[in-house]
Formats: C-alpha cells, structure tokens, sequence
C-alpha cells in the first residue's frame, strides 16, 4: 500500500482513498505497541470497504457506459446540427449577397447580363464596380459608337427601295 493514503481500484486503474482513521471511525488506530487483534479489524474493515467499493462499481459501471453513450448521441446530433447551420448560413450570405448585386446593378442601370459581373463584398464595393463597369460600356460624348457591322458601309435606304424594288429595276421593270 502506498504512503500517499490511495490504493489502486480494481480493474480501473484509479487510485482511491483507503479508509483509516480520519474516513472510516471502525478502523482502528495504530498507535503504539502492535495489537494482533487491531490489525484483524483494520483487514476485515478493509476487506467490506472494498467489497463495498466493488458491487457500487458494479452498478455504475452501467451508468458511465450508458453515460458515455447518450454524450455521445448528444455530441454526434450537435454536430449533425452545427453543418446544418453552417450550411444554411453560407446560403443566407450567398442569396444576401446576389440582392445587394442586383440592387445596386439596377440602381445604377446596368444591362442585367452585366449585373452577374459585379464584384465585392459590401454595397459600397459592388457601386464602385458598378460606376467602373459603366463607365466601360456607357458612350463617351463626342465618340462615335462603333456598328454591328464594323467598317460596311450604312445602306442608303429611301422609301421604295426595298431588295425588290432593286430586282425589279435590274431586271428593267
């Protein structure tokens, strides 16, 4: 037995208090000259302590199993729960986000396939995009506007000359 006042438990490997004088009021002191009989008493007090000490184990061995498995349970649906939260959150920012972006796109009158492009994270940073966006794509005064047909010359149209007034005329009708 250790000097520390702690025996080893059974099978658990915890050390526990070992009863004496000042825990168990049967167990005689041994102070003095040694007494065979005291020492008898000291032996069988011990002996029920830890047969005591071993059927409570016994039944709470059970209880720390089933314990231990309901902390779990709640552990593993915390889990489950805190993904869930995670998840629905980063969809919650994404659609705030897409809003702001539409928001501010339509606010500054933007084409909606431009919209899409917007960068940032906050109002003031999808407006500054926004302003930098249009000025790329709004004409600048005193700039021609290039045409679809880039370098053809415009048709000259006049009223009745459509393809087939320009057939009949070839043809000498």
């Amino acid at each position: 037995m250790p000097d520390d006042g702690t025996q080893a438990g059974a099978n658990d490997g915890r050390t526990q208090p070992t009863p004496g004088p000042t825990t168990d009021p049967k167990t005689p002191n041994f102070e003095g000259p040694f007494d065979e009989d005291k020492a008898k008493r000291l032996v069988e007090n011990l002996r029920e302590s830890e047969r005591r000490l071993q059927e409570e184990l016994k039944t709470l061995r059970p209880k720390a199993a089933e314990f231990d498995k309901l902390e779990e349970s709640k552990k593993t649906e915390l889990q489950k729960l805190t993904e869930q939260l995670t998840a629905e959150t980063t969809k919650r920012e994404a659609a705030e986000l897409e809003n702001l972006r539409l928001k501010v796109g339509a606010a500054k009158g933007l084409p909606v396939e431009l919209i899409a492009r917007l960068q940032g994270d906050t109002e003031e940073a999808l407006t500054a995009d926004a302003d930098k966006l249009l000025a790329l794509v709004a004409p600048s005064p005193g700039v021609p506007r290039a045409s679809s047909r880039q370098g053809a010359p415009e048709p000259s149209r006049t009223i009745g000359d459509s393809m087939n007034d320009k057939l009949r005329r070839a043809a000498g009708y």
